[in-house]
């Protein structure tokens, strides 16, 4: 899931093409999302395309809950709520396409903080996808 949320916020042509049968539906070129009246295109991409990460989520769950040293769970489960959390963030959201959307210092904070163990993590990807 992780890499798939990265897929869908990079912005080089190389990395497009691996989700070319996603944007390809929406517009003709890539850069055709940076044009203001195709922004209502742009975000239904964009969704599209992280509805398609979130179908990842029972993976992830039935991944982490199968580690048992706590450093790899860490490890492993840092980077899918801060994924999860991105986007959350990126969800239906136009400045995607203007500019950098990012979760805040605090919240990736807490989210490090908090995802130590399987109640917490799931407890956490459910309040995002809640949002």
């Amino acid at each position: 899931m992780a890499l798939k949320m990265n897929l869908i916020l990079v912005k080089d042509e190389s990395a497009a093409k691996r989700i070319y049968c996603v944007w390809s539906r929406y517009v003709k070129k890539l850069g055709d999302f940076a044009k203001p009246e195709n922004i209502d295109l742009a975000v239904q991409c964009l969704n599209e395309l992280i509805t398609n990460a979130l179908h990842h989520i029972p993976d992830v769950i039935t991944y982490l809950s199968r580690l048992r040293n706590q450093s790899v769970f860490n490890f492993c489960a840092i980077p899918q709520v801060m994924a999860i959390a991105t986007l959350a963030a990126c969800y239906n959201n136009q400045q995607v396409f203007r500019g950098v959307v990012k979760i805040r210092k605090g919240q990736a904070v807490t989210l490090m903080m908090d995802a130590t163990n399987m109640p917490a993590v799931k407890a956490i990807i459910y309040q995002y996808m809640e949002e």
